[in-house]
């Protein structure tokens, strides 16, 4: 990724848990703000990010503070368009807030575009799935999944 010199329009980062107890949280912190400082990087003026956490020693606050340094960091402009958790049929319970481990956001690079809903507003809906790039040839999307891939 640190070599690749692609753009893309949308790029998803879903790394495995980096903190899997609060003694990791430091270290789990630097490692998310590097992949995606790296994702945000390879991502095109007016073009998409979803980027989640699954650690559940994160904390939401933590998670926008480490989004905020690695855009910093890759000198580009992001707006937060809307937050994003599991599914309604996984509750978190009150009494186990570590339930609430998967957080993410969706995210909209916004240097060289008018603003974020105008960013949107020019994405047709087909761009999000997979389909064939431009005419460019230009990849569309890069999924950054850092599990290991299957024994099969």
């Amino acid at each position: 990724l640190r070599s690749r010199q692609e753009r893309y329009g949308l790029v998803v980062a879903d790394p495995p848990p980096f903190a899997k107890r609060r003694a990791d949280v430091e270290r789990a912190a630097r490692a998310y703000k590097d992949l995606n400082r790296l994702a945000m990087r390879r991502l095109q003026p007016g073009g998409f990010l979803l980027t989640f956490t699954c650690s559940g020693a994160i904390d939401g606050t933590l998670f926008r503070q480490i989004l905020f340094a690695a855009a910093e960091e890759a000198k580009v402009q992001l707006a937060l368009l809307a937050p994003l958790a599991a599914a309604p049929d996984h509750p978190v319970s009150v009494y186990h807030p570590e339930g609430e481990y998967l957080k993410g956001w969706w995210c909209v690079r916004t240097d060289s575009t008018p603003s974020p809903r105008a960013a949107w507003m020019k994405m047709p809906m087909r761009r999000m799935g997979l389909h064939a790039g431009p005419a460019s040839g230009a990849p569309m999307a890069l999924l950054l999944s850092l599990n290991a891939p299957s024994s099969s």
